[in-house]
Formats: C-alpha cells, sequence, structure tokens
C-alpha cells in the first residue's frame, strides 16, 4: 500500500506541446538528485515519457501487462510489476493499448474511471516520496 506521505503530482495543459513531458522528467530528475525515491507515471496515450527515456520497445509491446491492464479492478496489484527501474527514478511507462480508442472509451466508461489511477497506485509496494504523472492532452 502507497504511502499516504506520498506527494502525488499530476502534470496537466489543454494544449499538446506546452513542456509538460519535459517538466516531469526534469522534476523527477531534480527530486531524485535530492534523494528522494521518485516514480513517473506515463498516462500520455503517446508515450512521449516512456519513449524519451529510451523505453520505445515497451511502449510497442503490447503483449506484455501494461498500465492500461492494471487498471482493471482485477488487476492493480500488478502494478508493482510493470515498473521500470531508471537510474534516478522509476518509471510506470504507458502503452501504446492507451491509444486504441476502443480502450480510451472502455476507461471511460466503467465504473470509478476518474479513480482507478489513484486505486493502482494505492497499491504500490514501495513508498515513493513523490509520484509524477504525465497526463495527455485533451
Amino acid at each position: 500500500m502507497s504511502d499516504t506521505n506520498t506527494a502525488r503530482i499530476t502534470v496537466a495543459n489543454q494544449k499538446g506541446g506546452a513542456g509538460k513531458t519535459t517538466d516531469v522528467i526534469h522534476t523527477g530528475g531534480a527530486l531524485a538528485a535530492r534523494d528522494h525515491d521518485v516514480l513517473l507515471v506515463d498516462i500520455d496515450y503517446h508515450g512521449g515519457l516512456t519513449c524519451s527515456l529510451g523505453y520505445n520497445d515497451l511502449y510497442y509491446d503490447t503483449d506484455r501487462t501494461t498500465l492500461f491492464d492494471v487498471l482493471d479492478f482485477d488487476q492493480m496489484e500488478s502494478v508493482n510489476d510493470i515498473i521500470v527501474e531508471h537510474e534516478e527514478f522509476d518509471i510506470l511507462p504507458a502503452s501504446e493499448k492507451l491509444a486504441n480508442n476502443k480502450n480510451i472509451q472502455t476507461l471511460l466508461e466503467a465504473p470509478k474511471s476518474r479513480e482507478r489511477l489513484e486505486m493502482t497506485l494505492d497499491e504500490l509496494d514501495e513508498d515513493y516520496d513523490y509520484i509524477i504523472v504525465d497526463t495527455p492532452h485533451p
């Protein structure tokens, strides 16, 4: 269960190309440089954060368990299995599955759709000091 002292920060902007992903990476790096445990979460269906950090293979591998999968109530505890350790911080990578309009519609219409990410993050085994979420633009 995630520590209640974890700061959860969401970086959002209605305009694409505003530097959200860059802000997430640099903020995460700065916090990690100050000896904080940081998790970056990429919920952008384009996978900008995931790919910018060199994990294109994870973004395009839809045969693996992904963030889209662990947002399902029955798989939320599997979130721990898909976290990637990076030299500065940990990453919960995006997947091309999030780019599928049918999958997005399924998530939006699902019960508690707006609470699922928070519920999934509550299943984390590690107590992070900061969780920073990179969002898509609407």
